[in-house]
């Protein structure tokens, strides 16, 4: 696990900087979304806020946040309906919490935005949260965190489960398997058992079957913690990926959740938009291809991948497939996979409008799909590679 920064400020490093770009891109969608659509207050928290920017020049994530939010109401062009927009930044170190105050304080606020800095930890300053921001938590007004710790603890699951309780709330932050891992092996010196169980919510953590691979045992516990926030904190989607530098290091895994197809897709294309000085590997697949999923080739592979694991002899419901597409592979939604299974002849008919439509090589509008039925097997492809272009 990571420790922190002894600096108040420091250098940020390139996988820091691929992260904001990520917020930076994700944030400009959300606000400029939400805010030109929702007659509501909207609500953004950073728990783990840092100094407001680092010493190599670039912005930290709470002016990151305070420039996405102008930026879309600036450019709204007249169709901003949104009221009050709540920015609530926490840093526990002190130091780090100076400089926070006075980087936000050198930023021109825009009418209509509050900046409320709060120096306390994420978990002790979360009861105060909720209470001045009451109505963000039991509403429909927008609300969204990022909570990026150092190391396992900062964020117990008792404050997830509170944040996504709202059907208008999203997290994005940063789940520090590896570490979670070595505390597990480290045992009672490092006093795993109360930590884990704080981070999971519960002991459902000691239902993984833990093996001698550290690698799968990290992808156990973030499958575990996703099973977890949608079974127990209400996500109805989950979306991970490990950030790796280009040597195959992994640097941490970052996990999304919402309640919205429409989050997912815009989280996607925020990341796709990061410079591909880092990887991004879908934490189930571990596909190094999960922003640049364009290659024919990659796609025929995923698609007999998908249709073995997923398809083969069964019938499936358009959406169920759009859900799996989005939260496991690097496509935004089934068109491309399910061309390529088209094309093999595995898909035997579809129903439309309540009609089975029998399938030859004419094109589909999938989006009209209701239900899919596919073949046992697909035909033996004609060119020796799968789909191959």
């Amino acid at each position: 696990m990571s420790a922190p920064p002894k600096a108040a400020i420091w250098d940020a490093p390139e996988h820091t900087l691929a992260k904001i770009a990520i917020l930076r891109a994700y944030l400009q969608a959300w606000f400029k979304i939400l805010g030109n659509k929702v007659p509501r207050d909207m609500l953004y928290i950073d728990g783990f806020a840092g100094p407001g920017s680092y010493d190599n020049g670039s912005d930290g994530s709470p002016i990151v946040a305070i420039k996405a939010a102008a930026d879309a109401r600036n450019s709204s062009g007249g169709q901003w309906k949104a009221k009050t927009i709540r920015m609530v930044f926490v840093e526990s170190d002190a130091a780090r919490f100076d400089l926070l105050k006075s980087k936000v304080a050198s930023y021109h606020q825009p009418p209509g935005m509050t900046v409320q800095c709060i120096n306390d930890e994420f978990a002790s300053a979360f009861g105060v949260i909720k209470r001045q921001h009451q109505d963000a938590f039991v509403s429909s007004l927008p609300l969204f965190a990022f909570l990026d710790p150092f190391g396992v603890k900062g964020v117990p699951f008792r404050c997830l489960k509170e944040i996504l309780f709202s059907e208008t709330s999203e997290v994005f932050m940063l789940l520090d398997t590896h570490g979670m891992e070595r505390v597990r092996t480290a045992g009672e010196k490092a006093g795993y058992e109360k930590i884990l169980d704080e981070v999971f919510g519960g002991a459902v953590w000691r239902e993984i079957s833990f093996t001698g691979d550290t690698r799968l045992n990290c992808r156990k516990i973030l499958d575990a913690y996703r099973r977890q926030l949608v079974s127990s904190a209400g996500a109805k989607f989950t979306f991970p990926f490990e950030m790796r530098k280009t040597n195959g290091n992994v640097s941490y895994h970052l996990l999304f959740a919402t309640k919205h197809v429409k989050g997912i897709e815009k989280m996607k294309e925020a990341m796709r938009s990061v410079d591909k000085t880092f990887v991004f590997i879908d934490g189930r697949s571990g596909q190094a291809f999960l922003f640049a999923p364009d290659d024919p080739v990659v796609i025929a592979r995923d698609a007999e991948n998908y249709f073995n694991q997923q398809c083969s002899g069964r019938e499936r419901g358009y959406d169920d497939l759009n859900s799996w597409i989005l939260q496991e592979t690097p496509y935004m939604r089934p068109d491309k996979i399910l061309n390529k299974i088209k094309a093999r002849q595995g898909i035997e008919f579809v129903t439309v409008g309540g009609e089975v439509v029998k399938l030859s090589h004419r094109a589909i509008r999938w989006t009209d799909v209701e239900k899919i039925k596919f073949r046992d097997r697909l035909t033996p492809p004609e060119t020796g590679l799968f789909g191959q272009e």
